[in-house]
C-alpha cells in the first residue's frame, strides 16, 4: 500500500498547478448547494484517466452523478477539488483533494493532498492504510503521525465540517461547540489532517456527503482515535451522514454532549 501512496503522491505534485491561488475561474452552484468551477472539472478528469489506468477499479467522484450505496464490491472514492466554496471567496489554501479505495464496504487506503502545504513546506501529502498507520510525506520520505493525547474537554480543539446553514441549525453541534474552542468549514481535507496530526481533538462531521465524509475514517482509525456515528454506531457506507471523529480519549464525553438534549 505504501508503494499506492508514492504512487499518488506523484500524480498530486504533477498536477499542483491546477490549485494554483492565482488561477481565475467562473463557479456555478450544483444541485447540493455547493459550488464548483474549471479546477474541479479538470482534476476531476485527470483523477479518473489517473486511477482507472493504474488501478483497473471503478471511480465515484463528487464531481459526476452516482448511485449509493455502490454495488461494486471494490473501487475508489474521490472528490477531485474538497473546498470550492472556500476558493469562490478566495481562500484558496483553504481546499484539497480526497482519495480513498475501498473493499468490501470499509476503506483500506486513504489519501489527502492539501496543496497549500505542499507549496509552502513540501509536506503537503497525507496517507493511511489499514492495519498501517497515518502517514505524512515530507519531502522525501513518510513520517507516522498521530491524534493529540488531550484528555480535557475544556481545553479540546474542535473542527466542524457540513453545509454551514444546517450545521448552525443542529443544537447538537452547538452543544460541543459551547463546550470546546471550534473553527468551522475549513475543508474535510484539511479538517482530517488535522486531527491525525495532533493539532484538533475533534472533528464533526454534520449532513455531509459520502464523498466528504468518508475519507476521514482510516486517518482517525490509523492515528490512533476513534470514529462514530453521533449515537455511538460505527460508521458504513450508508451510515455516514453524521460522524464524530476524536483523539480516542474524549469520545465518549463529546457522545455525551452530543446526545445530552435527546436524553433528557
Amino acid at each position: 500500500m505504501e508503494s499506492i501512496a508514492g504512487i499518488i503522491r506523484n500524480f498530486f505534485l504533477s498536477h499542483l498547478e491546477v490549485f494554483a491561488p492565482q488561477r481565475r475561474e467562473a463557479m456555478r452552484w450544483k444541485d447540493d448547494g455547493s459550488m464548483a468551477g474549471s479546477a474541479d472539472d479538470d482534476m476531476d478528469k485527470a483523477l479518473n484517466v489517473f486511477l482507472r489506468e493504474h488501478f483497473s477499479v471503478p471511480v465515484i467522484s463528487e464531481e459526476q452523478e452516482y448511485s449509493w450505496p455502490p454495488s461494486h464490491k471494490r473501487f475508489w472514492l474521490i472528490d477531485p477539488r474538497d473546498g470550492s466554496n472556500n476558493a469562490a471567496r478566495g481562500l484558496y489554501p483553504l481546499v484539497g483533494s480526497m482519495a480513498s479505495l475501498f473493499e468490501d464496504g470499509e476503506p483500506v487506503f486513504s489519501s489527502i493532498f492539501v496543496p497549500a502545504e505542499e507549496r509552502d513546506c513540501g509536506n503537503g501529502f497525507y496517507f493511511a492504510i489499514r492495519n498501517g498507520g497515518a502517514w505524512r510525506w515530507e519531502t522525501d520520505h513518510p513520517v507516522q503521525i498521530h491524534v493529540s493525547k488531550t484528555d480535557r474537554v475544556e481545553k479540546a480543539g474542535l473542527l466542524i465540517e457540513g453545509p454551514s446553514r444546517k450545521v448552525a441549525a443542529d443544537d447538537r453541534v452547538r452543544k460541543l461547540q459551547q463546550a470546546m474552542a471550534w473553527r468551522i468549514n475549513l475543508t474535510c481535507a484539511w479538517t482530517f489532517t488535522r486531527l491525525a496530526s495532533g493539532f484538533a481533538d475533534v472533528v464533526v462531521s454534520a449532513h455531509n456527503k459520502p464523498t466528504d465524509a468518508l475519507h476521514g475514517i482510516l486517518f482517525a482509525r490509523e492515528a490512533g482515535g476513534i470514529v462514530t456515528d453521533f449515537n455511538g454506531s460505527p460508521p458504513t457506507l450508508e451510515n455516514c451522514t453524521n460522524l464524530l471523529y476524536s483523539n480516542g480519549i474524549l469520545h465518549d464525553e463529546a457522545l455525551n454532549i452530543l446526545t445530552l438534549k435527546e436524553r433528557m
